[in-house]
């Protein structure tokens, strides 16, 4: 009896692993997948179990597997269920069907811009976009988004579209991170790239990490000399030859700084000519059309009068309209050509060899994308996701140089940071020290020379703005040290700032005792010139005063 249990028991377990088997051989979707996830995990566990006991922690084999869920949602079976998806109507396409916290267009508005998209056969690739094409794109590299709040906007895009393949961790250790980790480089990315350029949300760069060594980060920059600035400090923000650096500065030159602006992209471009060895691939993205009940659509010099409560919305551009190829066509010659300031840019980033990321086509029929009572700004889902795509299909017609070992990579990355920023803080000193002495003696002499060509006639006037400058001096001096002690290189010894109490008594030491001696060489020359009652003597218009005043 009890052997006829076991042979029927075993002939069942037999039957549900053939149907098993039967199943997955079949092509079903969800048994195929969850037997490859099975098997792919399975391989991961015993290649880390084979690298050593001890060999792994825990985040690296969460990293892994992360890794290998990527891999998954690249997969082909993963691709057809989301294009069936979108063909059928039940879904958006997954690059207009992300959370983001940017701020979000109505129903009717990205209803809109997916049917303007579903009219060109051009955007065909766009609906069965998903993040792991991007993310196989960017795998290994850098992905630098540095401009304005255009730029800062398609950061937050692309990190909320990625958001899937975010590297393993709290959130606030890998989402909108500070570049460096190392103080000394973020001290030397302050001192480079912010001092001197505050305001408009200029702060250090911000970067999201993601598995497979993959970055994008963000540099705020507002003007072409900030953009000099950061190109010329590549090496001190750990960019190297295999990242991306899509850059554009534009909107922050109103109509009547066209001057201004052609002699900034100039010298911009020029400081991007070849050769560029060990650079990113540099592209530029031309500048986005708004949509202002102006003309052209752009924001006039007298905007205010289009803003708060008589912000009469956003309009579409009149006398041209995008053709199917994304070229336009119409009237407006001016809108044709780009605006004034792509007439600009673009033919010098060309000639300097720069790509370009053409985005003012595609957004001249989006008017009713904008963001609340103004029309430079897109919401979300709409020309920032669009801007992701065209990216992507450049990225896709771009040879890339390869990439290697992520640990390799990050270790490298790590390494030439530190050793930039330790090469910057110890120029930066130098030519500070060398600057107060330079400085002082010029200070000094300049004051020598205005105190004899004063000692004439000296007014109370200039006492008391003496007096008042010696709090100035002091904080400046203080100031002064505090930044010195923050440049100073660890190997500068022999040049290390005095305590700061040494500092302000010795100069306030030295400007109350000059300043005593000159008060009491001024009150003794007025006192010559004093009669015995304390009016003023005017010996140049009575002769005889000067008799009466001695015989008394």
């Amino acid at each position: 009896m009890a052997a006829t249990h076991v042979a029927l028991l075993l002939l069942l377990l037999f039957l549900a692993a053939a149907q098993a088997a039967q199943l997955g051989g079949n092509g079903g979707t969800l048994g195929h997948a969850l037997s490859q996830r099975q098997i792919v995990r399975q391989q991961v566990d015993s290649r880390l179990r084979n690298g050593g006991t001890f060999g792994h922690t825990l985040s690296q084999r969460q990293s892994v597997r992360q890794q290998v869920d990527s891999r998954l949602r690249c997969s082909a079976i993963h691709r057809e269920t989301v294009a069936a998806d979108v063909a059928s109507g039940r879904a958006r396409p997954p690059l207009f069907a992300f959370p983001c916290e940017l701020e979000q267009c109505g129903a009717q508005s990205v209803n809109s811009t997916l049917a303007l998209l579903r009219a060109s056969p051009r955007f065909a690739s766009l609906f069965s976009m998903l993040p792991c094409d991007l993310w196989s794109v960017i795998k290994g590299r850098t992905l630098w988004l540095a401009g304005d709040s255009q730029s800062q906007r398609m950061y937050r895009t692309i990190r909320c579209f990625l958001r899937d393949f975010l590297e393993p961790g709290p959130q606030k250790a890998v989402w909108d991170v500070v570049l460096a980790r190392d103080a000394r480089v973020r001290r030397a990315l302050h001192e480079t790239l912010v001092r001197g350029f505050r305001g408009g949300g200029v702060e250090l760069p911000i970067c999201t990490r993601f598995v497979g060594a993959a970055r994008v980060c963000h540099a705020r920059i507002n003007r072409g000399p900030h953009m000099q600035a950061y190109l010329r400090s590549l090496a001190l923000l750990g960019a190297w030859h295999a990242d991306i650096w899509l850059f554009n500065v534009a909107m922050w030159y109103r109509a009547n700084e066209t001057g201004q602006y052609a002699a900034d992209m100039a010298a911009l471009a020029a400081g991007c000519t070849p050769p560029r060895r060990g650079w990113p691939l540099l592209i530029w993205r031309d500048t986005a059309a708004q949509h202002f009940d102006a003309p052209h659509g752009e924001f006039p010099l007298d905007g205010k009068r289009l803003m708060g409560k008589k912000f009469l919305g956003c309009k579409p551009v009149q006398g041209v309209e995008l053709l199917p190829d994304g070229t336009l066509a119409g009237t407006d010659g001016y809108i044709i050509r780009g605006g004034w300031r792509n007439q600009i840019a673009t033919p010098l980033m060309q000639r300097a060899g720069v790509t370009i990321l053409p985005v003012w086509n595609d957004t001249i029929p989006l008017h009713a994308g904008h963001t609340a009572k103004e029309c430079t700004h897109f919401c979300s889902h709409g020309a920032y996701n669009l801007w992701v795509w065209q990216l992507w299909q450049l990225l896709q017609r771009t040879e890339l140089p390869p990439v290697g070992a992520d640990q390799e990579q990050l270790s490298s990355r790590a390494a030439s940071m530190a050793l930039a920023a330790e090469g910057r803080l110890g120029a930066l000193s130098n030519s500070w020290l060398s600057s107060v002495h330079t400085g002082g003696a010029s200070i000094i002499s300049a004051a020598t020379a205005r105190d004899k060509a004063r000692a004439s006639e000296p007014q109370p006037a200039v006492w008391s703005f003496r007096l008042a400058a010696v709090p100035a001096a002091l904080a400046l001096l203080a100031a002064r040290r505090g930044r010195l002690r923050c440049r100073m290189p660890a190997g500068l010894v022999a040049r290390k700032a005095p305590p700061l109490w040494q500092v302000v008594a010795l100069s306030w030491g030295t400007a109350a005792a000059r300043t005593r001696r000159q008060l009491h060489s001024w009150l003794a020359q007025k006192r010559q010139r004093l009669d015995v009652r304390g009016q003023p003597m005017r010996a140049e218009m009575c002769s005889s005063c000067g008799n009466r005043a001695r015989s008394k």
